[in-house]
């Protein structure tokens, strides 16, 4: 049998040792809870990670100012707390922008990347304007002095018909664009488009665009005509 001393001095070690362990236990987590502490300020309030420089790109249409100006990003915003939907959304509400991304880059950059709208016709504006510039789902969203080599010309009487133009411009295949040289639209169901050698589509409204498109490509090979007439696709007519 072991001596009372040992077994209380056994004893005193063990707590010792659990006192020790607490402690740097502690220790520990003051330590982490300050190294947390320091990232947070580091990343969220630290001039060190603060923005400092905007770059815009994809720009043809704007320009980089402009879309550095509209996403109104305060010099010295951390990167960390930097309100990307906001600015995508600003970014976003100008005319030319299809799509806006926007993102981070250590430790003091914002890239704002901009794909702008791609023009399917222009529309001459009255009174010598310039061309207004319309994409695949007609949206007007610039005007240029000149319209873009090879770009089709399109006259309309109202900004509400440039939806169905564009949906009767987009349903034409290469080689039917090819011999369209122009397109008018007095009204939503007067739609008409004009080709080489003085020729005449009536394509009426833009509903049934792509059988339209089918119908007429067969007609242009099989008879000749000066005026095509698709309105009603299922009794085409040719004069």
């Amino acid at each position: 049998m072991r001596p009372v001393t040992d077994a209380t001095q056994r004893i005193r070690r063990q707590r010792r040792r659990s006192r020790l362990r607490s402690v740097v236990r502690a220790l520990v987590a003051a330590l982490l809870a300050l190294l947390l502490g320091a990232g947070v300020w580091l990343i969220g309030c630290s001039p060190v990670l603060a923005v400092q420089r905007v770059e815009g790109t994809g720009t043809s249409v704007l320009d980089s100012g402009t879309v550095e100006r509209t996403a109104a990003i305060g010099s010295g915003t951390p990167l960390a707390r930097l309100d990307v939907t906001g600015i995508e959304q600003r970014v976003g509400a100008l005319a030319p922008v299809r799509e806006v991304h926007v993102g981070r880059q250590w430790p003091s950059t914002v890239t704002i990347e901009v794909t702008e709208r791609t023009p399917l016709y222009a529309v001459q504006q009255n009174q010598g304007d310039g061309y207004l510039l319309v994409d695949r789902e007609g949206i007007a969203y610039t005007t240029l002095p000149e319209p873009p080599d090879g770009l089709l010309l399109v006259t309309a009487d109202s900004a509400e018909l440039l939806p169905d133009v564009a949906t009767v411009v987009a349903a034409l295949p290469g080689e039917l664009r090819e011999e369209v040289h122009g397109v008018s639209a007095d009204t939503r169901d007067s739609i008409t488009l004009r080709l080489s050698d003085e020729r005449t589509v009536v394509w009426g409204s833009a509903e049934r665009s792509d059988y339209k498109a089918t119908v007429l490509t067969a007609l242009l090979k099989a008879r000749k005509g000066t005026v095509y007439d698709v309105s009603a696709p299922d009794w085409p007519a040719v004069r």
